[in-house]
């Protein structure tokens, strides 16, 4: 859904009548909106952590799956959303909002930190 996202597919913040061209359909068209302009490239952390546990099972190694990092998963999320927003801002961003590489999320807050 991520990495098939179109800025012109129906979702919660563009009201189109036009064709999907997410892969996973409305469902993937939305949920990516969401994500992207969310928590930006921090939506994808939890795809490398996937990645990295799938090379460790391929590697003949098991990977820990204790209870704590997945509860601290979304808090990682958060993290990264606040340090891509801190650390990337020259990266050009496709949507309107001045919310930047950390999505809504990482850009508020920045915000609040800053005060």
């Amino acid at each position: 859904a991520l990495l098939t996202y179109h800025r012109a597919d129906p979702s919660w913040n563009n009201a189109v009548d036009a064709p999907v061209k997410n892969l996973l359909g409305a469902l993937g068209a939305r949920i990516s909106d969401y994500l992207w302009q969310g928590l930006g490239l921090g939506a994808f952390i939890p795809i490398a952590l996937m990645i990295v546990w799938g090379v460790r099972l391929s590697a003949g190694e098991a990977p820990n799956l204790s209870p704590w990092r997945l509860l601290l998963l979304p808090l990682a999320m958060a993290f990264g959303a606040v340090a891509l927003t801190e650390t990337a801002p020259a990266i050009q961003w496709p949507f309107e909002s001045d919310a930047g590489a950390g999505g809504v999320l990482g850009y508020q807050l920045a915000a609040a930190t800053d005060n």
